[in-house]
């Protein structure tokens, strides 16, 4: 039985979050987390962003290693950075929040301001309004099948909206046009 859940689990079957949480419920739409015992509403994807800290929609998890988090937010994000660049700047960011957790003895108390430091870093870069809308309306992320358009994305397209255009009737038309991007198949 671990031999068949190994092989369905290399090929894309089952999903990784259900190695860090148990399911509370037949359906599996309320998820218990092994590192902090929160219980999680929504299923594996919610727990995936409780553990990857993923601020807004859920309460984030500080009690899962940082092996945990970073596995998470790679899964969440598809594995794709749009850059090298990027990616290797978050890297180096990971390295540098376990050097510094093992510089301060692994004790939470001193070297959690560092982290949150870090971490604001990256919250305030991808949650700039551009970046959301840039997102929304992507069509390589918009017409995922995992693709959710979350109040935080959609505030930041509107946002856009409001800057780049004064006028607000030209402004509501255009935020009716997006509906298009839900149905592409309605024009």
């Amino acid at each position: 039985m671990v031999e068949e859940m190994g092989s369905l689990r290399s090929a894309g079957f089952v999903d990784p979050g259900w190695e860090h949480g148990i399911a509370q419920d037949e359906r599996k739409k309320k998820v218990r987390c092994n590192y902090c015992a929160k219980i999680v509403s929504g299923g594996i994807y919610r727990l995936k962003q409780h553990l990857a800290r993923l601020s807004g929609e859920v309460t984030y998890c500080d009690k899962a290693p940082e092996e945990v988090f970073l596995k998470m937010r790679e899964n969440l994000e598809g594995g794709r950075f749009d850059n090298e660049e990027e990616e290797e700047e978050q890297e180096e960011d990971a390295l540098a929040k376990l050097a510094i957790k093992s510089n301060h003895d692994d004790d939470v108390r001193k070297y959690g301001h560092f982290w949150s430091v870090i971490d604001n870093r990256w919250n305030s870069l991808f949650h700039h309004p551009l970046y959301l809308a840039a997102y929304f309306l992507n069509p390589s992320y918009r017409y995922r099948p995992d693709f959710v358009a979350h109040p935080d994305v959609v505030r930041g397209l509107n946002s856009c909206l409001v800057r780049l255009e004064p006028d607000n009737g030209r402004r509501i038309s255009a935020s009716m046009q997006v509906g298009f991007y839900y149905w592409p198949d309605r024009v």
